[in-house]
């Protein structure tokens, strides 16, 4: 956990409590890269990090380079992931007498397979049928917050895809404990590794996350309310041009609106921080952000989630 992160400069783009509990299913990996858990991009606070030396990372552990071949790992890790093989095997070892389970370990004579049914066997009472889901979550979140920042994904598309983990993770563990420890068995799983050093390897993150103030394990209660986000899609927002007499409705609507949105303060913050330009520019910009403000409210007042 980056100490440097206090009340002074947390959260500094005023994210929803969904977001940066959506953001924080990737955090033992946030942590292992040294990045900020309250940004949405990865490296937003590294400027070393650019567009192509994120691409490099994307292509050495995961073959990524380009869009389609992203959305097919996002679409692995969803669906089948190693969390499927982890529950396969849980469900094999469940069919044997427990006095044979070691017997058949002793019996295999695949080491990978071997080690896999040893570390699915150790973690059979800690999570059950919870199986290992937060591994595959935890990568598919970072991973989306790196294609976030090379232009594979739009903000509205994470949300999609992180609202609806969220929400099944959620309803899978306890608490963030649980959630950690399956995300360290999921590793260990995917390395089919006994070795102690690869838990021990993850304790000082694990550690860092459940004692530093600012961590979002201790921000976000594991029971928060997950709703459609209100967060502004710059995507959208910067593909909007305001002729003078629109710019000047739009300020009159979200005048007469703004008393009603408890997320005006949200929207102004988070484009003052993004938006670059003249003045003009950037007040055009923010009408335009507010158009999509207010936009969001009505569709909120008929249930209508926007991420």
């Amino acid at each position: 956990m980056n100490r440097a992160v206090n009340a002074n400069n947390y959260n500094p783009l005023n994210l929803s409590k969904t977001t940066l509990w959506i953001l924080a299913l990737s955090a033992l990996i946030t942590e292992k890269n040294d990045c900020r858990h309250d940004f949405f991009k990865c490296y937003d606070n590294k400027p070393n990090m650019d567009k192509d030396a994120i691409l490099k990372l994307m292509k050495r552990d995961w073959g990524v380079t380009c869009r389609e071949e992203l959305l097919k790992n996002l679409d692995w890790l969803e669906n089948t992931g190693h969390d499927q093989e982890f529950l396969d095997t849980l469900k094999h070892l469940d069919s044997i007498a427990e006095s044979q389970v070691g017997p058949y370990i002793d019996c295999l004579q695949n080491e990978k397979m071997k080690n896999r049914v040893v570390i699915v066997n150790n973690y059979r009472d800690l999570l059950g049928r919870c199986g290992i889901f937060s591994w595959d979550v935890s990568r598919h979140i970072f991973l989306c917050r790196w294609a976030l920042q090379v232009g594979f994904l739009t903000q509205k598309e994470f949300f999609v895809r992180g609202f609806a983990l969220a929400k099944k993770v959620q309803s899978l563990y306890a608490d963030w404990n649980q959630f950690a420890i399956a995300h360290v068995a999921g590793r260990q799983f995917w390395l089919a590794s006994i070795e102690k050093n690869n838990v021990t390897n993850e304790y000082p993150r694990f550690k860092r996350l459940m004692v530093h103030e600012y961590s979002p394990w201790n921000q976000l209660d594991w029971n928060t309310p997950l709703t459609g986000a209100s967060e502004i899609l710059v995507d959208e927002i910067l593909s909007i041009r305001l002729s003078e007499e629109r710019f000047l409705q739009v300020q009159a609507m979200f005048s007469k609106l703004g008393e009603t949105l408890d997320y005006l303060a949200v929207g102004k913050t988070y484009c003052d921080h993004r938006f670059e330009g003249d003045e003009k520019e950037k007040e055009e910009k923010r009408a335009a952000a507010m158009f999509w403000l207010t936009r969001t409210h009505a569709q909120e007042h008929e249930e209508i989630h926007d991420y």
